[in-house]
């Protein structure tokens, strides 16, 4: 019974080292590897390898990308020379006045916070 338990034990040592241990096979002793984009061959395989497509698609992105920026994605503008009538001379010159109104308030609140601060910090060190 013991000498059986002993046989088990060793034979189920050997076969996990053995399944374990790596296997050694012909194609890891190949000296020259074979690409799949070496083995490109024929019209109809080469025109649909994955390079091309990808090739292509950087393509028409960059031509999408100079018309955008570059031709105002194909808008054609013109000039005119018309004068601006009396109504959009008011509310530029209404909105103009409303922007000016706002820096000055921005320009005076900023003034008025550094004064605060000149004002705390000259209290507290007297």
């Amino acid at each position: 019974m013991v000498r059986e338990r002993l046989n088990m034990t060793i034979i189920a040592t050997v076969l996990t080292a053995c399944l374990l241990s790596p296997s050694f096979t012909l194609a890891q002793d190949a000296t020259e590897l074979r690409q799949p984009r070496n083995n490109v061959k024929g019209g109809s395989v080469s025109s649909r390898r994955p390079g091309l497509t990808i090739t292509e698609s950087q393509a028409v992105h960059i031509e999408r990308q100079n018309n955008a920026l570059k031709l105002f994605g194909g808008a054609v503008y013109t000039a005119t020379d018309e004068e601006p009538g009396l109504g959009e001379t008011m509310r530029l010159a209404t909105a103009q006045a409303v922007m000016d109104l706002l820096n000055d308030l921005a320009d005076q609140l900023l003034q008025a916070i550094q004064l605060a601060k000149l004002l705390a910090t000259t209290t507290t060190t007297s």
